[in-house]
């Protein structure tokens, strides 16, 4: 007598058990070490500034106390994208976003705080994608350090979407030096060690949106810097990014 059981639903309840498991452990080894180097410098830099500020008296200089705030900027810049990270692993949760809204509003905030840096968008095209709620971040981080890092002479910033199949793309082009490639193989390799050290969340960041939007992630890094993100196209059945944002308590931090 044969007798036949269908597993294939405990192997899948198994398999994401452990893919959760694995991504729970990246997050705890990127924190521990982010922690330990990354803040603890940055610490350092305001203790030191504050010593020196305690001892000058009236003969404080100006840029003594915008390097405390520079400093404790960035580490509150730093807090916020580790507990969105933390929210990404803990969701599966998707939206219908529209790039080009999306897009366009993080492009006139852009304007605005470099005005330097010359931005390049065809805004009249709804595209309309499904992502976690979190895609602003994730398209404002690139954005960011595309605008923020660009050293050229006349610093650029395009944006393209790109229609591929089911699929939409995104591509954000700058003429400025360039991801360095460790960055690029930190993220490839999914693991945050001694030797393979990231410099910072923001990758990280967007990494972990495009992973649990169900994207991809690319980078062409010979000549400036391409980003490529693809999403698949939204088919009406998923609920907004804003309603997905109501429903949850406004509980996303920016």
């Amino acid at each position: 007598m044969l007798v036949c059981r269908d597993i294939t639903e405990q192997r899948e309840q198994e398999r994401e058990l452990r893919r959760r498991e694995e991504e729970l452990e990246l997050l705890k080894n990127l924190q521990s070490r982010f922690l330990r180097h990354n803040l603890r410098n940055e610490l350092n830099v305001v203790r030191a500034n504050a010593e020196l500020l305690a001892d000058m008296d009236d003969r404080v200089e100006r840029e003594r106390y915008e390097t405390i705030v520079r400093k404790t900027d960035q580490i509150l810049e730093w807090s916020t994208k580790a507990r969105t990270i933390e929210q990404l692993v803990e969701t599966d949760r998707r939206v219908t976003c529209d790039l080009t809204d999306e897009l366009t509003t993080l492009l006139d905030g852009l304007r605005e705080e470099f005005p330097e840096v010359t931005f390049e968008f065809d805004e009249n095209a709804s595209r309309e994608v499904v992502a976690v709620a979190q895609i602003d971040r994730a398209l404002g981080n690139v954005l960011d350090n595309a605008a923020r890092y660009n050293t050229a002479e006349n610093p650029r910033v395009r944006v393209d979407i790109e229609s591929v199949g089911e699929q939409l793309q995104v591509h954000i082009t700058d003429n400025g030096p360039g991801i360095d490639a460790h960055e690029i193989e930190t993220l490839r390799d999914r693991e945050e060690t001694q030797l393979q050290h990231g410099t910072g969340l923001g990758l990280w960041l967007v990494y972990w949106v495009m992973d649990k939007s169900g994207g991809d992630l690319a980078f062409d890094a010979d000549d400036g810097t391409t980003v490529t993100l693809t999403f698949d196209r939204a088919v009406g059945d998923e609920i907004s990014s804003e309603a997905a944002l109501t429903a949850d308590g406004g509980a996303t931090e920016n």
